[in-house]
């Protein structure tokens, strides 16, 4: 009996958190989603870490500008014995002191190490935008391939229900012989293909869905409830170009990558100079009660130091001109890379362009398809309440209809798929990302 009721507890507790599970949706906008993204992406948490490990190296560097103050304490016990005499010297040597060091000059070592810090730092946040454009664009891209997949799948069902409809009505005609067996055939193909294209979609809506899920980090059923909307964009194609070679971050972290590289060969140039310090001491020395009263009677006494030490290279057997050899080596390279980066952006936008080109034409045709398809529709529903056409015309309109404004819709999201990729590449996705598409 107790095993009887554990197992109805079992399956009412299972029954009871899949239905919770079911009931698990997200109804968001296309913003919303990628706020949420923004929330939960380790990438982005790891590029504000090093950024914060940036800053951390700037303190660290500016520390050489600021004197460095030490203390020392020596206390010791001593038990010396004289040679010739007896009689031994017993007591306690206590000696703090303080040492100073300055530096003053150092060749530029120092100063350019603070700018080539804070290139760094502009590198860090030049990441953090990076990181943020990348993520926003998949996130975006991800939505919109999203709808496009559930619009396609509505679409299949639509066409699965007519094709049904159809094979019906081509059915009851074979048998009462109006229509020969292979006009049931074809119709009999027309729905397995239909059948195919929906299992096709169904499979494409999970793996974008799931896409989108993971770039979320989250669980559940997402719907958006953003609707595709054509936006026809200006284009100047030297305009875009320049301002993308201005705002993307991915070049603006490479340009100040190119002056870090400069600067860490004057560092290392440096090395060449002499450097000056600053020194200087402060000395305590004591005994207690009775200790050292004999021949180190008067050792007790205050003292002080200062002065200036140069530090001057002579000669460490190439190591500074190989170092400066490497590091210019490093900086010609990073140049290199910076100025084909250019060139691959602006080869990068005349492609997305040409692709936006097309996509903006392949909606104005299928908006003319779309209206020609729902006057289709439109005259067979007349022509079949007028007695001159057949529910399968009807239903073969319907077919049609549906057909081009799913490819209208597609053609739409594909547009809007390009231009975020082409707002991605000017660095502007972020703000691009706010407008209702």
């Amino acid at each position: 009996m107790s095993s009887k009721i554990l197992s109805l507890c079992l399956i009412f507790f299972f029954v009871t958190t899949k239905g919770s599970w079911a009931e698990t949706a997200h109804s968001l906008t296309l913003q919303e989603a990628i706020q949420i993204g923004l929330n939960n992406s380790r990438e982005l948490t790891l590029v504000n870490l090093q950024q914060e490990m940036t800053e951390a190296s700037l303190k660290e560097t500016l520390s050489q500008v600021y004197p460095k103050i030490t203390a020392d304490i020596n206390s010791s016990y001593n038990n010396l014995r004289e040679v010739k005499s007896p009689e031994s010297i017993e007591g306690y040597s206590n000696n703090p002191s303080l040492s100073l060091n300055q530096i003053l000059w150092t060749g530029g070592k120092v100063s350019n190490a603070i700018r080539c810090a804070h290139e760094e730092i502009r590198i860090s946040l030049l990441k953090i935008d990076q990181a943020k454009n990348e993520i926003i664009y998949k996130i975006a891209t991800s939505c919109w391939n999203l709808k496009k997949a559930i619009e396609l799948k509505k679409a299949c069902e639509k066409r699965l229900e007519y094709a049904s409809s159809i094979m019906e009505i081509a059915s009851a005609k074979c048998k009462e012989g109006f229509i020969p067996e292979v006009e049931m055939m074809k119709q009999e193909v027309n729905l397995a293909c239909a059948k195919e294209e929906l299992i096709k979609t169904s499979c494409r809506k999970k793996v974008a869905e799931d896409n989108l899920r993971s770039l979320l980090k989250i669980e559940g059923e997402i719907n958006i409830k953003d609707e595709p909307a054509f936006v026809s964009l200006n284009v100047d194609e030297e305009k875009i170009i320049s301002e993308a070679i201005t705002n993307n971050p991915e070049i603006a972290a490479m340009e100040a990558g190119v002056k870090s590289k400069e600067l860490q060969v004057k560092i290392i140039k440096a090395d060449y100079f002499p450097g000056v310090n600053l020194t200087g001491g402060y000395n305590w020395s004591g005994k207690d009660r009775d200790g050292f009263k004999k021949s180190l009677k008067d050792v007790s006494r205050d003292s002080w130091r200062i002065g200036i030490n140069i530090h001057v290279p002579i000669f460490n057997g190439f190591y500074t001109a190989s170092k400066v050899k490497e590091a210019e080596l490093g900086y010609k390279t990073v140049a290199e890379n910076f100025n084909n980066m250019k060139e691959k952006i602006a080869l990068e936008i005349r492609e997305i362009l040409a692709r936006l080109l097309e996509a903006e034409m392949r909606v104005h045709v299928s908006e003319k398809n779309r209206d020609l398809g729902n006057e289709i529709l439109r005259v067979t529903r007349i022509r079949y309440e007028l007695g001159l056409a057949t529910i399968t015309d009807v239903k073969e309109a319907e077919e049609i209809f549906v057909r081009s404004s799913t490819i209208q819709i597609e053609a739409v999201i594909d547009y809007n798929l390009c231009r975020m990729n082409l707002m991605r590449v000017m660095g502007r996705i972020e703000e691009e990302s706010i407008k209702v598409l």
